[in-house]
């Protein structure tokens, strides 16, 4: 199995973010050990608990001090950026890590009203031209007279948790990651629904939240954040051989090609005997 690992840089109550960037590189470095293929950072701005705001910072922070794991956005949210700005810098990432950057695109907020307004100006207008902007990023990224010009072109997915990022995926020819830990559409169902489009060569990704609890604890001891009030399915937690099984079973189940987790705890030794179990199970 291909295993990844999404990482939003969660912060407990009573640290600092410095703490939470700190815990990302160590993570970053453990998974790289031990063989994760991908590791994604989140873009989300002035939201509490959260210090993940610019994974391009991350991707260049951390790419100097891992070897082979590949590294990426998970996602750049696409409305709140320009185009050009976005290949320009992904291009000059993939100049510096060559063959080991991903570029995720999403279209969520992200971000507060006031933050997104702030940040792009009239956020539902990029949001309704979104498909155009994305067609633009992608020509800008095959740009023959952008500089600089990397040997290996950054890896792109497009992210979503809905039927119409699955059919933009697909219409488009880009590989599709489905965040099955914050959808109520069923993996199984997204994955089919992006390979009827008949695309030749597609490739997709679940990404599911879990947990194992180490030796000792109980579920309180992860300091877990609230459970969605929106029907979206709760994270997967338990022993490591529990946890594993039923990623199996969901990857199984949608056929899916790679899989991805989002730890939900912001307790770093948590996060780091999840990584260090599931890569023992799943690796």
């Amino acid at each position: 199995m291909e295993l990844s690992l999404l990482d939003t840089s969660p912060v407990l109550a009573e640290e600092k973010d410095t703490h939470a960037l700190a815990n990302t590189i160590a993570l970053a470095k453990t998974a790289d050990r031990l063989g994760f293929k991908r590791y994604w950072f989140s873009e989300h701005h002035e939201l509490n608990g959260i210090a993940s705001a610019s994974p391009a910072v991350m991707i260049a922070a951390i790419g100097s001090q891992t070897t082979q794991i590949r590294l990426g956005a998970g996602a750049v949210l696409l409305p709140l950026h320009t185009p050009y700005r976005v290949a320009e810098t992904y291009r000059q990432l993939a100049t510096l890590y060559p063959g080991r950057i991903d570029l995720g695109i999403g279209r969520a907020q992200g971000a507060p009203a006031e933050v997104a307004i702030a940040l792009t100006g009239n956020f539902l207008e990029k949001v309704r031209l979104h498909p155009e902007r994305l067609d633009e990023l992608l020509r800008y990224l095959n740009s023959t007279t952008m500089r600089p010009t990397p040997a290996l072109l950054p890896e792109v997915w497009l992210l979503g948790t809905g039927k119409r990022s699955a059919q933009a995926a697909a219409e488009r020819g880009l590989p599709f990651a489905f965040g099955a830990f914050m959808s109520k559409l069923s993996p199984q169902d997204a994955v089919q629904l992006y390979h009827s489009q008949k695309i030749q060569k597609g490739r997709t990704m679940i990404t599911l939240s879990a947990m194992c609890i180490p030796l000792g604890w109980t579920e309180a001891d992860l300091k877990l954040p609230p459970l969605s009030t929106e029907g979206f399915p709760v994270p997967i937690i338990g022993t490591p051989e529990e946890v594993a099984t039923q990623l199996r079973q969901h990857v199984n189940a949608g056929r899916a090609d790679e899989l991805m987790l989002h730890l939900p705890s912001p307790v770093y030794e948590a996060r780091d005997y999840t990584v260090r179990s599931l890569a023992h199970a799943l690796l």
